[in-house]
Parts: structure tokens; C-alpha cells; sequence
């Protein structure tokens, strides 16, 4: 009818009092312009944003609506409105609504975000069904059930029953936590909610949704509202469906195996009253999600459901669209596959359908291998025959005629094209996947290109790898995945051969990747020293699905376990015996593979818990200590130089290039190695400044020289630098000695009356009179039965003097600047027996035995000489210093690690001491045993652990 004039004008003043229809507030009375407004705003999302929603509020003030926009945000005020609220959103598209709540107090806004788990937030905080109480809301009642603290209560117990299926800890509130859907527009663009959401839509569907929300309107106990989720998660992952096979009439119920083992399952049919009827109860399998199928002849329209049939109760299977049975029903003209050509078939092929029908969908499969969806009025198909082999192949149609039910159709067609043959394999599933194909064809092959998950991978033209049956040259085409990039999961790979006629074969391939879970332990470091207590801290990451676990132990004692992104967990220490311990820490994934990070830590006192410096890593090396600057090489092959107070380094330019590098020195802040680069023809002499420029003193030497036979290219190797001098042999013929400061070279000549000059463990010392240099020389005999002698070179004179007695094998002298050692034996002696350890002073003097039963190595510094000793009952290591011999340990096991500053480093049953030569006593100086040891000045530099941690400590 038609509205008056006057009431046409009432109407449209009491829009413009509301400030816009269908979005402002009403109440009892009129509405008042100067009352204080309530502002309600959220979003309305169950997955997606629901675009156009009609939004509802009843306050126990004032009420009001308002329609959502496209991002399903909101916004309504209600003028004079008091919190608490309860909130109803309606979907046009289905009329499907859910309830939200926003809890009592005095603000003058809130937000409210109106989702299905708001829903049944609401459900259990009141009692009943969240839209009964929305329809007789009682104003009078709801502050006191709607108040912060019972809303507070009620979403803690909704956490625990979700977290039996899902993981909601990552949503700090469930009502108000700002809200971004994903929408049409814009699918990928929800946020962490929104995703969540996503994830309880997928696998609790609408109906199971709405189960858990009744159980929990219901009072049920958290147990039992744990077991509706739970069931429900169960029936929406079977995902009930129908299919029939018109050849036979056979129908086939599938579903998955998604409940536990033991589960049994009946299959039941409706009635004309609608109830059902069983018809068979089968076993599961096992809970293992696989796909669960059963098979009857159809002759007329049925109705069928899936029970699973649990120890206390029952539970419907639900179809992918949510629906707890499927119907089954042979179409009355069923359509048929056909073909655009005659067979044998060839080239692409149009597949479609007969009949005219109107289908949902058709899926067209190849061999049971899917070719993809059909499109258009026939629901066609383009199929390329030439990715098949020639012979018979089965073409199968699956037709969606409704939901969650289809029907298959059949039939078998000849193939044939060129010869053309594609095979492949997949090794690996983590780190670096190869993917090997191999193709031939009668006219040659012109490319080989793969597809990874839809993504060019890249093309080849010829063989590039060689596979294990090859015999030289290249058998197979290579394609790599990264399995890192990839992630874990199922991917495919598609490739494609083609010859040089221009026909095509493709075939797919499943490439699983199953990447091992990453622990990042941020603390202790490899080779650790720990007191007090052991602290354990870092995280752990995986690129699956489910709960990923990590535990540590020191020793067999477990210390933590896990199941949070990041750990962090203290060990007391109290009792614990000094010593070296193994760290260990695994991580498993939900699919049980585990990764296991191992550290080698050090318990020890306050005094020795040395702090690291740097770690070099797994297969570096420490070179060469000078004060505050070491030498490493790392992981990588570069040679580095780092000041470990400024923490600073410099990559030594063209080192890693460097054959055979070796004989690393450092030396007033310089760097020497000997080795064969890209300037050198056989072996020269390199030096490094501190900021890592190289240069080769060996081809330097040549410039410099004024003689012809020095010019030539000559075998320069082992050099040895002290304050500013370098010293190295060359050609067993010469040494030669450089003065750094003044770049001069000295050529140090053969002495008379020897045939061979020591090619290595030469020494030198520059003191008062400039550069001594100790060195040995072969000066009679041959073979094993050659006299080998000690000289001494003086840059005073220039010349060599032999302070050997003759008659001997003395070998390997050296210096520390106070005297002169060598190692002594008879001529005729074997290699490797007992020898004597010699002395002289560097002034001058006389010859003395130290021992007559040294070992092969010795070391001098500082005034203190150490040496294993060995004897008939064993072997101990001994020390010189100021006039006396010590023993500084009896074991034959201890280990000589080095000398200086007045003491001697050693080793003994896994701790590591100094000898002090002044005090003739020992002191621990490390609960473990080093990798390895260098000693400068009074700072002693060792390494710890499989990862190569350097520490320091001072020898005072």
C-alpha cells in the first residue's frame, strides 16, 4: 500500500535522528543526540570474511544493527548504550549466523568479532543455545552472565577442548584480538586469526561445528565436549563419497580410515520413513587414513551412510561438503566418453561427453593418472597422446552428478606415435633431490625440460650427469630440488622429452620432500666451559605439520624436554665431577625424524671457566698465534687473520688459491707460508701484510738477484720468521734470509766439506749481534749410515761454524736465545729409537748431554726444555730448566703440548697442566684436553670441540 505523506516524513526524520538506516542504535524511547554513544566494531569471518553480513547488538543498554562491508568489517553505535552486549551475524547467502559477545563494563567501545568459535564461546559462557539466548535476551540478567570474569573462565575451558585437535594457543583472545579476513578479492590476505579460522573450517565442518556448539550450550564436561571435537575432526577427515561404474552398476562408498585402530564402520542404507538399516559392518584399516572402500550392485536409487562404530558410542562419517550421507542413483541416459578422431590415436585428442548433461564437474584420468577437469557444455579435454606410450590405454571419466556422488564411465583406446621413451627416478627426499631422465627417440632428442610444482625447473638439451651405469660420457638428464626451498610435503614434477621431430612425451613424478627438523642452539658453544650451572638455551623448527619435540642430556641425564619453538633450561652443576661431558639435544617432528645436535661442554670451577673467543668450525684449523692475533684457517678453505680483542679479521688475499700451502707463520704482525700459486713454477715463499695483501718473496729474491743461478726458479720451501727475519731452504742447496724492514736477501751458502743441508727444523734467534741461524748438515757418509752435523750461521760474520763433535747424526737444532738443543744419535741407529738431546749455550761453552734417551720431538722456549723420555718400563716427560731435570709426569700417556713463558704445557688422563720451571710444581689449567695448543709470550690459545671454539688463557 502507499505510505502517506506524513508518515513518509516521520520515517525519514527518524533515519536521519539514527544517523543512517540500518546501521544506528534504537531503545525505549526516542533517540537522544546528546546521549554518550556505545561503538561496537569487528569482523564477521568464518574462514573468509562474510561479505554483507546483517549485524545485530542487544546491549544492556540500547540495541542497534548494522550491514558488514566486503573485508566483512563492522561498525554500529548505539547512542546511551552500557555494555554487556551479545551480537548476531546472519550470511545472505545461506542465512547460516553466528553469535558473539563483547563482556560487561564501562567503555565506550569494544570490539567484538563475530566468528563461529565466538559462537561457541558464547554457547558455554551462558548455558544454552547461543541463538535462543540472543532471541530472549534479558537486560536485567546479562551483566552478571556476561561479566569479564566469567567470559575469561569460559574461554580458558574453550582453549583446552579445541587444543585437543588444534593448536589455538597462538590467539591471545578470542573475541576481541583484531581481525583480518581474507576475502574474494584478496584470498591470501586473512592473518593469523583469519588462518585460523581457516584451519577449524577445514577440519570441522559446519555441521560438526554446530555439534560441539550444542554439547557445549548443553553443560557437557569438558571430556565430553573434547570427545565431540575430536569425533567431529574424525568425520569431517573421512570425506564420505559415492561413484558408480556404469559398465557394471557397481557402486563404491569411500571414505578415509580416519578414526583409530580397531575402529569398525557400518554401512547403512535409508528407509522410506528415513530411517536406516545396516547393511554391512567392515573392518578399518587401522587408523592409518588410508582410503576405506565398499562395493554392491546398484539397481535402484539408494541413500547411504557410514557409521563409525566406537566402543561407547557411534559417529556419522560427513561427505566434503559437509553432508552425513550421499545418494546414489544411475542416471537415466547416462553419457559416454568420445573422441574428435579415429584410432589408433595420436597428437592431442579432444575427450568429451555425450549427451548434452549438465554435470558439477568431470575429472578425466589416463590410466587411473589424472589428466585434469573437463570444461564447457561437453566438459572437454585436450589430451596430448604423445606423452603415451603406444599401445592400449584406459580413459576413465569421473562425473560429479551432485554433491559428494559421481558416476565413472570407461572405455579403452589405441595409441600410437613415434617411439619416442621417457623414464625417470627420484633419489633423496631432503637436502639435494636429484631427478634423473633418460629419453631416447628414433630422430634424436631435442630438449628434456622439467616442471617442479608448476614452476619452470629448466630445460636441457644433451645429457648432463652420469649415472651409475654409464662408461664415460654423460647417460642422464638432471634435475635438482632443493629440498630446503621446497619444504616438506608431496610435490610433483612433470617432464617433458621432445625430439627432433617434434613429438612429445611427458611423465609425472611424485617428489616427497621429508626435511629433517633444525635446532639453532644459541647457548652453550661447542667446547663450552661451564660452572655453577649449565645453561641450555636456543630453538628448534620444522617445516611439517603437528607437534615437533625437543630434549637434551648431559651425559645419559635428561635435562629438558620440550615441545615450544624456543628452550631455555638451567643444570645445576653442584656435585657434578670436572671434566669433558656430551651436550645432546634432538628434535623429532610429527613424523618421528630427528635431527641430533651434539656439544662437547667442560665442567670445571669458576677460576677455569674460560670464556670463548670465536669458534672457527667443523674442519677449520688453527695456524699460527702472535699476541693478540691468530691465524686460521676456515670453513670455507680461506686463511683469515683475527685480532681477538677487536674482534676484527682480514681474509688473506689469494691464500685459499694456494697449493699445497703450508708451514703457516706469524711474525711481528706478518704472515709467511710456503706452497705453489699462480706465480710459481714449482715452490715459493709468500708473505702476507696484516691487512691481507700478498706477496711472493721468492719471485722478489729472483728480481733482487745480481747472479745468474739465483735468478732461476728454485724450489723454496719451510720458512721460519722471528723479528723481522725470514729464513728458508732452497733447493737443499742454500738458505736463503730476508730482512723484512729492508727487503734485502742474503744467500746463506753450503758450508765446505757437506753434501746436503737440512731441508727443515732449522732455527734461529736475533739478538746482540744480529740473526743466528742454527741449522743441519750432512758431512759424511750415506743412507742410514750418514754423519749429519749442527752449524751455526752468524750474520756478524757471515759465515758457519759446525758446533757439533762430529761422528753423529745430530739433526733438528733449536734456539730460544739462551741456548741451542739438537737431537743426537749414532750413525747406524734406526729411526725411531732413543736419542740424546744436546745443549749449548748460545755464547759459547761447552757441549752438554742432557739425555740419552729422548724421544723424536722436543720443544725449547723461554729457557725451558721438554721431552719425552723414554726407558725399558715406559716413558714419562721431563724438563730442563736452570741447571736441573724434572720430572713432570710419570704417565705414558701424557701428552707434551708445548713451552714458554718459564713453564711447560702438558697432558695427563684428560686434564691439561703447566710445570712452572721456577717452582718446580704443576698447575691444572683445563678440566679437558684440547684439540690443540699455541703458545705466545704468557698467552696460551686452545681449541675445544668438534666445532673448533678458541679460548685463552694467561700462563702467569
Amino acid at each position: 500500500m502507499m505510505m502517506s505523506k506524513k508518515w513518509a516524513g516521520l520515517a525519514a526524520a527518524l533515519c536521519l535522528a539514527l544517523a543512517a538506516c540500518g546501521g544506528g542504535g534504537d531503545g525505549d524511547g526516542s533517540p537522544d543526540a546528546g546521549a554518550a554513544k556505545l561503538t561496537l566494531q569487528g569482523t564477521v569471518a568464518s574462514g573468509r570474511a562474510v561479505a554483507a553480513a546483517e549485524v545485530q547488538a542487544r546491549c544492556q543498554g540500547g540495541s542497534g544493527n548494522a550491514q558488514a562491508g566486503a573485508d566483512g568489517r563492522f561498525q554500529l553505535q548505539i547512542a546511551g548504550g552500557t555494555l554487556p552486549c551479545v551480537l548476531r551475524a546472519t550470511d545472505p547467502r545461506d542465512q547460516s549466523r553466528w553469535h558473539s559477545l563483547s563482556s560487561s563494563g564501562s567503555a565506550s567501545s569494544a570490539t567484538a568479532n563475530i566468528t563461529p568459535v565466538t559462537d561457541m564461546l558464547l554457547a558455554r559462557l551462558v548455558g544454552q543455545d547461543p541463538a535462543s539466548y540472543f532471541d530472549r535476551f534479558d537486560p536485567t540478567q546479562a551483566a552478571s552472565r556476561l561479566s569479564a570474569a566469567a567470559l575469561a573462565a569460559a574461554e580458558q575451558e574453550l582453549r583446552q577442548i579445541l587444543g585437543v585437535a588444534f593448536d589455538i594457543s597462538t590467539l591471545n583472545n578470542l573475541v576481541a584480538r583484531p581481525l583480518t579476513a581474507a576475502t574474494a578479492a584478496n584470498p591470501t590476505g586473512g592473518d593469523a586469526h583469519d588462518q585460523w579460522l581457516d584451519q577449524l573450517g577445514a577440519k570441522l565442518n559446519r555441521l560438526q561445528q554446530a555439534r560441539v556448539v550444542a554439547a557445549l550450550a548443553a553443560q557437557a564436561g569438558t571430556a565430553s565436549v573434547q570427545q565431540v571435537v575430536t569425533d567431529g575432526v574424525a568425520a569431517s577427515a573421512a570425506r564420505l563419497s559415492s561413484s558408480i561404474d556404469l559398465g557394471s552398476n557397481l557402486v563404491t562408498l569411500s571414505w578415509t580410515d580416519s578414526y583409530p585402530l580397531g575402529t569398525q564402520y557400518r554401512v547403512e542404507s535409508r528407509n522410506a520413513d528415513g530411517s536406516y538399516s545396516a547393511i554391512e559392518t567392515i573392518k578399518g584399516l587401522g587408523g592409518t587414513h588410508s582410503v576405506v572402500q565398499w562395493q554392491r550392485a546398484v539397481t535402484v536409487a539408494t541413500v547411504y551412510r557410514v557409521l563409525a562404530l566406537l566402543p561407547d558410542r557411534t559417529a556419522v562419517l560427513s561427505t566434503a561438503q559437509g553432508q552425513e550421507s550421499v545418494s546414489v542413483k544411475a542416471p537415466a541416459a547416462p553419457p559416454a566418453i568420445v573422441l574428435n578422431q579415429e584410432q589408433p590415436l595420436s597428437g592431442s585428442v579432444q575427450l568429451a561427453l555425450s549427451g548434452g548433461g549438465s554435470y558439477a564437474s568431470v575429472s578425466w584420468y589416463a590410466d587411473l593418472r589424472l589428466l585434469g577437469q573437463g570444461s564447457g557444455a561437453a566438459q572437454a579435454l585436450n589430451w596430448n597422446t604423445s606423452a603415451e606410450g603406444n599401445g592400449q590405454h584406459l580413459l576413465l571419466a569421473k562425473v560429479q552428478v551432485s554433491p559428494d556422488a559421481y558416476i565413472e564411465l570407461r572405455r579403452t583406446v589405441a595409441v600410437s606415435n613415434s617411439n619416442l621413451a621417457l623414464s625417470s627416478s627420484v633419489s633423496g627426499t631432503t637436502g639435494t633431490i636429484l631427478v634423473d631422465a633418460r629419453a631416447s627417440s628414433e630422430y634424436g632428442i631435442a630438449t628434456v625440460a622439467a616442471v617442479f610444482d608448476g614452476q619452470d625447473a629448466g630445460s636441457l638439451s644433451a645429457p648432463n650427469a652420469c649415472s651409475r651405469w654409464c662408461s664415460g660420457s654423460n647417460d642422464v638428464y638432471r634435475f635438482t630440488v632443493d629440498a630446503a626451498a621446497a619444504g616438506s610435503g608431496n610435490h610433483s614434477m612433470v617432464l617433458t622429452a621432445t625430439d627432433k621431430a617434434g613429438a612429445k612425451k611427458s611423465v609425472t613424478l611424485a617428489v616427497p620432500v621429508s626435511n629433517l627438523p633444525v635446532i639453532s642452539l644459541t647457548t652453550p658453544v661447542d667446547g663450552a666451559f661451564v660452572s655453577g650451572s649449565l645453561r641450555v638455551a636456543g630453538s628448534a623448527s620444522s617445516d611439517k605439520s603437528g607437534a615437533l619435540t625437543v630434549t637434551a642430556s648431559l651425559g645419559d641425564y635428561a635435562l629438558l624436554n620440550s615441545t615450544g619453538a624456543s628452550f631455555d633450561t638451567s643444570f645445576s652443576l653442584a656435585g657434578v665431577t670436572p671434566g669433558s661431558y656430551t651436550l645432546t639435544l634432538r628434535a623429532t617432528d610429527s613424523s618421528k625424524a630427528s635431527t641430533v645436535v651434539q656439544r662437547t661442554v667442560t665442567v670445571t670451577s669458576a677460576a677455569l671457566a674460560y670464556p670463548e673467543l670465536f669458534t672457527i668450525g667443523a674442519g677449520g684449523q688453527l695456524l699460527a698465534v702472535e699476541g693478540d692475533r691468530v691465524l686460521y684457517r676456515a670453513v670455507d678453505g680461506s686463511v683469515r687473520l683475527r685480532h681477538v680483542i677487536a674482534k676484527t679479521e682480514v681474509e688473506l688475499a689469494q691464500a685459499a688459491s694456494i697449493n699445497y700451502a703450508n708451514d703457516w707463520q706469524l711474525s711481528e704482525g706478518l704472515v709467511y707460508a710456503y706452497g705453489k700459486g699462480s706465480d710459481c713454477v714449482l715452490y715459493c715463499i709468500y708473505q702476507w701484510t696484516g691487512g691481507g695483501v700478498m706477496s711472493n718473496l721468492s719471485n722478489a729474491k729472483r728480481a733482487a738477484a745480481t747472479e745468474l743461478i739465483d735468478q732461476v726458479q728454485s724450489t723454496d720451501l719451510h720458512p721460519v720468521a722471528r723479528k723481522g727475519y725470514v729464513i728458508w731452504i732452497s733447493e737443499s742447496n742454500w738458505y736463503t734470509l730476508h730482512h723484512v724492514a729492508s727487503g734485502s736477501f742474503t744467500k746463506i751458502p753450503q758450508p765446505t766439506g757437506t753434501s746436503y743441508l737440512g731441508n727443515w727444523n732449522y732455527d734461529f734467534f736475533v739478538g746482540a749481534n744480529g740473526v743466528e741461524f742454527y741449522y743441519w748438515a750432512r758431512t759424511g757418509g750415506s743412507d742410514q749410515a750418514a754423519f749429519y752435523d749442527i752449524f751455526k750461521w752468524s750474520a756478524a760474520t757471515a759465515s758457519s761454524t759446525r758446533i757439533s763433535a762430529g761422528g753423529a747424526r745430530a739433526i733438528y737444532p733449536k734456539t730460544d736465545g739462551q741456548s741451542v738443543v739438537w737431537l743426537q744419535s749414532p750413525s747406524s741407529s734406526a729411526v725411531g729409537t732413543a736419542i740424546s738431546l744436546m745443549s749449548l749455550p748460545v755464547g759459547g761453552g761447552t757441549v752438554s748431554e742432557i739425555t740419552s734417551s729422548a724421544s723424536e720431538s722436543f720443544w725449547l722456549r723461554d729457557g725451558v726444555l721438554g721431552w719425552r723420555e723414554t726407558g725399558s718400563t715406559g716413558s714419562s716427560l721431563k724438563a730442563h730448566a736452570l741447571g736441573q731435570t724434572s720430572v713432570v709426569s710419570p704417565l705414558n700417556s701424557a701428552l707434551l703440548y708445548g713451552a714458554g713463558a718459564g713453564q711447560l704445557v702438558f697432558g695427563e688422563q684428560g686434564k691439561t697442566y703447566s710445570w712452572d720451571a721456577a717452582t718446580r710444581a704443576r698447575q691444572l689449567r683445563i678440566d679437558a684436553s684440547p684439540n690443540q695448543v699455541w703458545i705466545t709470550g704468557q698467552q696460551m690459545y686452545f681449541v675445544m670441540g668438534a666445532a673448533q671454539t678458541v679460548f685463552r688463557l694467561t700462563l702467569d
